[in-house]
């Protein structure tokens, strides 16, 4: 099983790879093969085109393609800014597009406040809805993200390790179910 973690966040001070880490080490204590895509790191540009499209793609948007083709499910960990999501992910969403059809899509959404980045929740499952992705019914919601995973990943707070796990559950049970139904269709 291999599952992707998208990082949302490209600013200064960010705490999403905190969050993106904690689910890294989650999914590899269970055996699940999983990789992280930092925005950061790829550092693309505003992409004009989809990624079938572009004549020369910059090989970070390849790799991602590829990956995203190839997961058994994704997991999007994401800040909510002004209620919605930020841009880098949208331009790493946006320039894919076959690669999402009929992925179980795990959200996790914080902030720093005490809400936890709930509003960005149903922005990004319409988004995601639209390209074909199955967003799974269980989400994550992380208030206080800075007082909640330190730099590696680690919860500071050991209940986040129960809801971790909970949420990897429906994620894992989805990507298992949605591959039995994959294997078995013609399209």
């Amino acid at each position: 099983m291999y599952v992707p973690i998208v990082i949302g966040s490209l600013r200064q001070g960010r705490n999403t790879p905190r969050l993106a880490r904690f689910l890294h080490n989650r999914l590899e204590s269970r055996g699940v093969e999983t990789q992280l895509f930092d925005p950061r790191e790829m550092a693309l540009p505003v992409l004009e085109e989809r990624l079938r499209l572009l004549e020369n793609p910059p090989s970070a948007l390849v790799e991602f393609g590829a990956a995203i083709d190839r997961a058994d499910a994704v997991i999007i960990a994401t800040p909510e800014y002004n209620k919605g999501y930020p841009a880098a992910l949208k331009n790493m969403i946006d320039a894919l597009g076959a690669e999402w059809k009929r992925k179980p899509l795990g959200i996790v959404a914080h902030s720093v406040g005490a809400f936890g980045g709930g509003q960005v929740l149903q922005a990004l499952r319409l988004v995601m809805l639209n390209l074909g992705a199955v967003p799974i019914p269980a989400s994550m919601t992380v208030p206080h993200i800075d007082k909640t995973f330190d730099a590696d990943g680690a919860a500071t707070d050991p209940a986040f390790n129960d809801r971790g796990d909970r949420f990897l559950d429906e994620l894992l049970w989805f990507a298992d179910a949605l591959a039995v139904a994959r294997a078995a269709s013609s399209d």
